[in-house]
């Protein structure tokens, strides 16, 4: 025999009951923290990317000369390469810029005293130039510079500095602001990729 159902369908409506209920803010609070998860949306990223084909993009290169190679390497050299550099100190006597010839004559005369000092006893340069050098923001700590690189300073004063092995005292060199004698504490020459290296 065939089973018969019967359905009966029986509606509710909302606002016949509206006015029995009441919904505080604590009812609401304790909902949501007892629901959170449901109300959470997944993580999602919006991106665009562009997909490159390594072979045909070369394929589309140009054949590239060496003399191309080398004048990228030279433009772009500090990235391969670290130039020499000199940590260097220095004495200075300060010489005006309308000295006389007997003015000249003087402090050349005492930078060649205390350039024999120096040389009888390097390891006394720190204490000799905070004694003599004029350079009040060096002098105090025994003449220290730092590193120099080139093109950093004017072209006689780097080609002395740059002449000198580690350990040297220079001779007495004129510079913009009078003379000077330097010592070389450390000599780091350039060292880095050669193009042939780098190509």
């Amino acid at each position: 025999l065939a089973e018969q159902r019967s359905v009966r369908v029986r509606q509710f409506k909302a606002d016949d009951f509206r006015d029995q209920v009441s919904v505080s803010d604590a009812d609401i609070a304790e909902w949501y923290e007892n629901n959170k998860e449901a109300l959470q949306l997944p993580q999602y990223v919006n991106i665009d990317y562009l997909l490159l084909n390594e072979q045909a993009a070369l394929a589309s290169v140009k054949e590239i000369s060496e003399a191309d190679l080398k004048a990228y390497y030279e433009q772009n050299k500090s990235r391969y390469v670290q130039p020499a550099r000199v940590n260097v100190s220095h004495i200075q006597l300060n010489l005006p810029s309308d000295a006389s010839d007997q003015q000249r004559d003087q402090v050349l005369a005492k930078a060649n005293e205390i350039l024999q000092k120096v040389k009888a006893d390097v390891s006394a340069f720190a204490d000799i130039a905070k004694q003599e050098s004029n350079d009040a923001g060096s002098a105090g700590n025994g003449g220290q510079l730092g590193w120099v690189t080139p093109g950093s300073w004017p072209a006689d004063l780097e080609a002395a500095v740059f002449a000198l092995q580690q350990g040297q005292v220079s001779d007495v060199v004129r510079g913009p602001n009078g003379y000077h004698i330097f010592l070389a504490n450390e000599v780091q020459p350039e060292r880095g990729e050669s193009f042939e290296e780098a190509k």
